[in-house]
């Protein structure tokens, strides 16, 4: 036989027939043996080889019709292994409920599991959540000092220093790169204080048993650059009227 195209080849070796299972017209193979034709795979398994000699029975669980073939020794009596699991617990089919998560509300649709084990939340974002370190939570690390966990308006508190945050409160401003704080009696969880920071006789910044250190110094030795630096620190740590006047070295001397 002889062909014009790739196209002729293919029709001249096809007969017309029709989808033995949906009756959609498809174009089979004249050397095909069987004389069934099929438009999908879908077609082809919807539509059994031989008459089925088994019977159908309700599941045992949840009365779902199960297909149990002839001669089969084991009894096929359950749909899925989910029924078969609840029934060997002896444990009935029942509707999924609806329960509110304990950190955001969020109403989880609960299985028989999830049931017996109480389940709380409904992601483990909420968990974590849940089981985050509550603000104000203190505790004493290996070198003496305390920590405390503060709520800084973020998804969960922050962990900081507690004598640098009891500093910061009174200044009303983060700490300094150059500042440190210093434990006047030795003791690093000693963090009392006794008010607002006023300087001593000997010239210590201090309130109860916390005072403020700076290491800031100039960067030269003439006469102008000293001058700028002591403004800065009287807008740093002077009077309230001190503070007014130099409060654009201040704003400079937080910025360097």
């Amino acid at each position: 036989m002889v062909f014009c195209s790739r196209a002729c080849q293919k029709a001249g070796k096809t007969v017309d027939a029709t989808c033995f299972a949906c009756g959609k017209p498809t174009p089979r193979p004249v050397s095909r043996s069987s004389n069934r034709a099929f438009c999908s795979r879908t077609c082809f398994h919807s539509v059994p080889t031989k008459d089925r000699q088994g019977s159908e029975e309700p599941c045992a669980q949840c009365g779902t019709p199960v297909y149990r073939a002839a001669g089969w020794d084991r009894e096929r009596r359950f749909c899925s292994t989910a029924c078969k699991g609840m029934w060997l617990t002896g444990r009935e089919l029942v509707s999924r409920p609806e329960a509110p998560c304990e950190q955001c509300g969020t109403l989880m649709s609960l299985s028989p599991d999830e049931i017996a084990h109480s389940k709380r939340y409904c992601s483990p974002k909420c968990v974590g959540l849940a089981r985050r370190t509550p603000a104000g939570t203190r505790y004493i690390d290996k070198s003496g000092y305390v920590w405390i966990y503060v709520d800084k308006g973020e998804e969960k508190p922050v962990r900081v220093l507690e004598h640098r945050w009891v500093i910061e409160q009174l200044l009303g401003r983060h700490l300094l790169p150059t500042e440190t704080v210093h434990h006047l009696d030795g003791q690093r969880h000693n963090n009392q204080t006794d008010g607002p920071l006023v300087l001593d006789e000997r010239g210590r910044l201090r309130s109860g048993n916390l005072e403020l250190w700076s290491h800031f110094q100039p960067k030269g030795q003439e006469i102008g650059p000293k001058l700028d630096f002591a403004r800065g620190l009287l807008a740093l740590y002077g009077t309230t009227d001190e503070r007014a006047q130099y409060a654009e070295f201040n704003e400079r001397a937080i910025a360097d």
